[in-house]
């Protein structure tokens, strides 16, 4: 998962995001739309952590830095 989490952060930071070009009013909603799935897998990606926290809580086992 933190493969997965690394390269989602990877791909939110692309320079695409902040290249002033793409500022447009027709390229925005695009940008913005991209932006808000990848909030999305990121607030999965946290839910799926937790879940994996308590897991290993439960088990006595030590918890992953997600």
């Amino acid at each position: 998962m933190n493969t997965a989490i690394d390269d989602l952060n990877a791909e939110s930071i692309a320079p695409d995001f902040f290249n002033p070009a793409n500022m447009d009013a027709d390229k925005m909603p695009d940008i913005i739309k991209q932006l808000d799935d990848k909030i999305v897998l990121f607030k999965q990606y946290d839910e799926t952590s937790e879940r994996y926290n308590d897991w290993q809580n439960k088990l006595y086992v030590p918890t992953t830095n997600f």
